[in-house]
This record gives structure tokens, C-alpha cells and sequence, in this order.
């Protein structure tokens, strides 16, 4: 009876032996099983680079016509031939919603001919959550209205190379937009084109501008300095209305008009010059605003109830020698010193 028992727990001990061996053989399998399953994980991220959240390959789908978009695609984007003698397209909208970084190219091709893209559609990017840059190509000459209204992620727009308008409200509402390069040759850009772009701290307008529309910048609270560069002759009405960081901007020598209330509510200007090549001066244009000192040089800008309407804060006011006394005159009560500017 000892003897069967000893047995007994030789073959336990036996048995014990083989569960160990069974046990650290299934645990090896599972390791080589995950090192594996990690491995092709990473092969299949790699060999889907292009494809977006939702799995499709857009990138493959390049230079083919999408009969419900109407338009060819390319690169997240959906261009209509607006003209197949000349080969020429515009960017209608976009297609791919997982894109931050648009690019509109110089050329886009398809069925082996080479389409310049000249144009930006209305309304082509409009409310595009996920957009935060975008590229222009040179042979883009018009970005049409709204056709970047309301993208709340756009932070750079590059335009550098090629644009000459652009239409009203264009990039209204972008209010991450931070960075705007304007090409050389732009000559338009319509009203409210960068209106409530909050988060604009700076911009440089070129000569060519010449008009500068209605509410260009209206809202745009955080924008603290303008340059505006000689030869723009019209400041729109209501232009900076709200600008309420702005604390520099230069008038050029080539500017005959100011619109009315372009510069209301600025309230962290402090001094303004107003150059001797200004012929009109809109109603309530410096109303609200922080100015302390007011330079008129222009000769042509007679005192009236309107010209400093609202301009609580004004402390001096320089005028021409000759035009003194018919401002002493009109404004005989005010809070504020009438001085002759210097020669």
C-alpha cells in the first residue's frame, strides 16, 4: 500500500510537471501571437497613409469625374471645367472632410490634358470644420464670395502668388485665421471679406487695392496693427468698426476717402493723422473711438457736426493754418484744443 502511494505522487509530480510545460508554451504562443498582430498593425497603418478616418483611399481617386460632385477630384477637392477650348477649371468643393491642409494646385489633370485652375467657386469650402490651411496656386486670379465663410479651424491663407479679387464675406467668420498673405497684384477685395476674424493680429494691404469695401475688417477684435500700403485711395465705410485692439495704422498719402464710421469703436487708437490728399471724411468716422490727437492735414475737410461725432476722447486737434479760425469758429464750446499744424 506504500509502495502504490509513492507511486502515486510520483506520477502528481509527473503531471504537475506537464501542466508547467503546457501552460509556458501557451503563454510563449500568445507573446509571438501579439509581437505579430503589432507588427502588421503598423504594415497596415503604413500602407494606408492616404486613406482617411473612414477608410477610403482618396488619393486614388485622383484626375477621375465624380458624376454626383460634377467635378473632377483631386487631392480632396472637386474641380469644374469652366472652359474646355482654353482648358481652364475652378475649385467647386471639397470632398475629403478629414483634410486640415488644402493645397489648390496650378494645374489639375485629367484624361492626360493639363487644366489651369483660375477660380475659387462661391461658397466652394464654406463651413469646412477641419481645414486649418490653405494654398493657392498662381493662375488663381478670384476667390468667389463665401467661399471660405465660416471654416472655424482655418488659421493661414496663402494667396501670395496669383489672386487679384476677392468677393465678399470670403473668409468672414474664420475666427482661428492668423496668418493672410496677399499677392502683389490683388486689386479688390469685397465687403465684409475678413469680417469677426478674431483672431487676425496683423495685416498688410498692397498699393494695387485701390477700394478697399465696406466692412473689410468689421469685428476683427484682436487685429492690433494695419498697414496700409500707398495707393489705396478709399477706405470703406465701417472698415475697422470694432477693430477694438487696433493701435496702429498709417493713413497713406494716397488716400481721398474715409467712409463713414470706419473707425468706430477703436478704441485703443491714440493718435491719427489724416493726410492732405483726403477730400471727404464720412459721418461718425472717429466715433467711440480712443483717439487723443487728431492731425487733419487736408484742406479740403470743412468742421462739421458729423466729422468728430462721438470722438469723446479727442484732446487736440491739429488743423492747417488756414482753416483754424473757421474751426474755432464751428466748434466755439469743446473739450478739446484747436492747434495749427506745423509747417
Amino acid at each position: 500500500m506504500l509502495k502504490f502511494m509513492e507511486e502515486i505522487n510520483i506520477m502528481d509530480k509527473k503531471n504537475k510537471g506537464i501542466y508547467f510545460i503546457i501552460i509556458a508554451l501557451f503563454l510563449a504562443i500568445c507573446v509571438v501571437f501579439f509581437i505579430f498582430l503589432g507588427k502588421e498593425g503598423k504594415n497596415t497603418s503604413k500602407d494606408n497613409a492616404d486613406a482617411t478616418s473612414d477608410g477610403i483611399d482618396y488619393s486614388a481617386m485622383n484626375g477621375q469625374y465624380d458624376e454626383s460632385l460634377g467635378g473632377v477630384l483631386n487631392d480632396g477637392v472637386v474641380y469644374e471645367i469652366t472652359d474646355e477650348k482654353k482648358m481652364l477649371m475652378s475649385a467647386k468643393t471639397y470632398y475629403n472632410n478629414d483634410l486640415e491642409k488644402f493645397e489648390i494646385p496650378d494645374e489639375v489633370t485629367y484624361k492626360e490634358k493639363k487644366y489651369k485652375v483660375t477660380e475659387i467657386q462661391k461658397a466652394a469650402f464654406e463651413s469646412n470644420q477641419f481645414m486649418t490651411e490653405i494654398k493657392i496656386g498662381k493662375n488663381v486670379t478670384r476667390i468667389g464670395k463665401e467661399a471660405f465663410y465660416s471654416c472655424p479651424s482655418l488659421k493661414t491663407v496663402d494667396m501670395s502668388k496669383g489672386v487679384k479679387s476677392i468677393g465678399a464675406s470670403a473668409f468672414a467668420e474664420c475666427s482661428s485665421l492668423e496668418t493672410v498673405r496677399f499677392a502683389k497684384k490683388l486689386i479688390d477685395i469685397g465687403k465684409e471679406a475678413f469680417c469677426d476674424c478674431t483672431a487676425l493680429k496683423s495685416i498688410t494691404v498692397p498699393a494695387g487695392v485701390k477700394v478697399m469695401g465696406e466692412s473689410v475688417f468689421f469685428g476683427c477684435d484682436g487685429l492690433k496693427e494695419c498697414k496700409l500700403e500707398n495707393g489705396i485711395e478709399v477706405i470703406g465705410a465701417s472698415m475697422f468698426t470694432n477693430c477694438t485692439s487696433l493701435e496702429k495704422i498709417e493713413l497713406p498719402d494716397s488716400i481721398q476717402s474715409i467712409g463713414k464710421e470706419a473707425f468706430w469703436s477703436c478704441t485703443s487708437i491714440k493718435e491719427m493723422t489724416v493726410p492732405k490728399s483726403v477730400k471727404t471724411v464720412g459721418d461718425s468716422a472717429f466715433y467711440d473711438s480712443g483717439i487723443e490727437i487728431l492731425k487733419i492735414y487736408s484742406k479740403e475737410i470743412a468742421p462739421t457736426d458729423k466729422l468728430l461725432d462721438g470722438a469723446d476722447n479727442l484732446e487736440k486737434l491739429y488743423v492747417p493754418e488756414l482753416m483754424r479760425s473757421q474751426y474755432e469758429d464751428f466748434y466755439d464750446i469743446v473739450s478739446f484744443e484747436i492747434l495749427q499744424l506745423k509747417k
